[in-house]
C-alpha cells in the first residue's frame, strides 16, 4: 500500500500527505452529519486545509532555518495530528538547535499577527472568538485563534515537539548532549503521560499525541545516546571481517543453501575476488519465488550500494544505517574489501562499549 500521496514540491521539499491523514475529514464529516449543516461541514473542511497550509508554513519555517545552517530537508509529511518536517540530520550545536526548534512557532506567530489586524478591523469582536471557540464557524477568528494555539502547544517542553528541543538546547549549553537529551525525555514523558491522563476525559487526541511523545522522545534518546557511546570510533573499529560470500556466477540455489546453513542473512557478492553487489534474505526469497533456484546470482543482486570507508566515523555510519533501508555496508580500505558492517554489528558494539565506558579505555573489536 502506497503510504504517501505527494501534493507539492517547495524550495525542493517534497510535501506529502500520509494516507492517515484522510481520515481526520472522514471523522470531522462522520461525526457532524447527523448534527450539522452541509454549509457548517464544508466550513469545517475549509478550517481543516487552512490549518494544515499553516502547518505547512510552520514545517517549513524548521526547514529553511536548517537549511541556513546547511542542513537539508528531506521531505514534509502530513499527519492528523500535524506534520514532520524531516531533517538529513538534527542540528548538533545548541544555538542551532534552539534558532531551528523555535522558527516554527514563530511562524504561527507571525500569520496571527497577520490575521489579526485584519480580524480587528474587518469588525471582529471577542464575541467572535467565542464562537470560534465553541465552535469554529467564522473562519478568520477561528484560524487566527489556531494559529496562537499551535505556537503555544508546539512550546510545551514535552520533547521531541519542537518546545521539548528548545529545553534541550538549553540544557545542552550546560552539559552533555546526551544527558541533555534523557533529562528533556524524562520531562516529556511526564507530560505525555499527563496527556494521555486528560485526553481519556476530554480529547482523545491528546492520548495519540501523548503517546507519539512517550515512543518518540525515547526512541531519540536512544538514537543520541548511541552517537555519543560511537563517537571517537571509526568503521574500522566495528568492522566484521568474517562475513559470507558468494560468486556472482553461482546460482540462487548456492545463496539458499548458504541462508539455510546459517552462514547470514545478508551475503556479499564478488566477482574475481572483489565486491560487486551484495544479496539480502529478502531477496533471495523473492527471487526463488519470482525466477527459480537456477539463475544466477549476478541477475538478482542488489548493485547499487552504498560502500563506507574505513575512515568513516563510526556514529556516522550508525546514521547510515538508521535512517537508510540498506541492511549492509561494504567497508573499503584503499579500493579493497576490508569488511562490513550492519546494525546488529553496532548494536553489539555499542553494548560492549556501554559496559567497558566505566571501567576501561575504548576498545575495538573486530570480528
Amino acid at each position: 500500500m502506497k503510504q504517501d500521496i505527494r501534493i507539492a514540491r517547495v524550495f525542493g521539499i517534497e510535501i506529502s500527505l500520509h494516507w492517515t491523514f484522510f481520515l481526520l475529514p472522514a471523522w470531522l464529516i462522520f461525526s457532524n452529519v447527523s448534527s450539522k449543516s452541509a454549509t457548517e461541514i464544508l466550513s469545517l473542511l475549509a478550517l481543516v486545509f487552512l490549518l494544515f497550509t499553516c502547518v505547512i508554513l510552520h514545517e517549513l519555517g524548521h526547514a529553511l532555518t536548517a537549511r541556513r545552517f546547511g542542513i537539508k530537508t528531506k521531505s514534509i509529511r502530513l499527519y492528523p495530528i500535524g506534520g514532520v518536517a524531516s531533517l538529513e540530520k538534527i542540528p548538533e550545536k545548541p544555538v542551532q538547535e534552539l534558532l531551528v526548534s523555535l522558527a516554527g512557532p514563530a511562524v504561527n506567530l507571525v500569520i496571527a499577527g497577520i490575521l489579526f489586524p485584519v480580524f480587528y478591523f474587518s469588525g471582529g469582536s471577542v464575541e467572535d472568538i467565542s464562537v470560534a471557540l465553541a465552535g469554529p464557524v467564522n473562519l478568520l477568528p477561528a484560524l487566527l485563534i489556531m494559529n496562537l494555539s499551535l505556537a503555544i502547544f508546539n512550546l510545551v517542553p514535552a520533547f521531541p515537539m519542537d518546545g521539548g528541543r528548545v529545553f534541550r538546547a538549553l540544557l545542552s549549553m550546560m552539559m552533555s548532549r546526551d544527558k541533555a537529551t534523557r533529562v528533556a525525555m524524562r520531562v516529556g514523558q511526564v507530560i505525555a503521560v499527563l496527556f494521555i491522563f486528560i485526553g481519556f476525559s476530554y480529547n482523545m487526541m491528546l492520548v495519540v499525541i501523548g503517546a507519539f511523545i512517550f515512543i518518540a522522545g525515547q526512541s531519540e534518546a536512544v538514537f543520541v545516546h548511541a552517537k555519543a557511546v560511537l563517537g571517537g570510533f571509526h568503521a574500522s573499529d566495528a568492522v566484521m571481517k568474517n562475513f559470507h560470500s558468494i560468486e556472482a556466477s553461482m546460482l540462487v540455489d548456492d545463496a539458499v543453501r548458504m541462508l539455510l546453513n546459517g552462514q547470514g542473512s545478508d551475503i556479499l557478492v564478488t566477482e574475481n575476488g572483489r565486491f560487486t553487489g551484495s544479496l539480502s534474505r529478502d531477496s533471495i526469497i523473492r527471487a526463488l519465488s519470482d525466477r527459480g533456484a537456477a539463475v544466477p546470482v549476478s541477475s538478482v543482486m542488489e548493485r547499487e550500494l552504498k560502500t563506507i570507508q574505513h575512515d568513516t566515523a563510526l556514529d556516522r555510519v550508525y546514521e547510515e544505517l538508521m535512517l537508510h533501508k540498506q541492511a549492509v555496508y561494504p567497508v573499503l580500505k584503499n579500493g579493497e574489501l576490508l569488511g562490513v558492517i550492519d546494525a546488529e554489528n553496532i548494536l553489539e558494539f555499542m553494548m560492549v562499549q556501554d559496559a567497558l565506558a566505566h571501567r576501561l579505555p575504548k576498545h575495538n573489536y573486530q570480528h
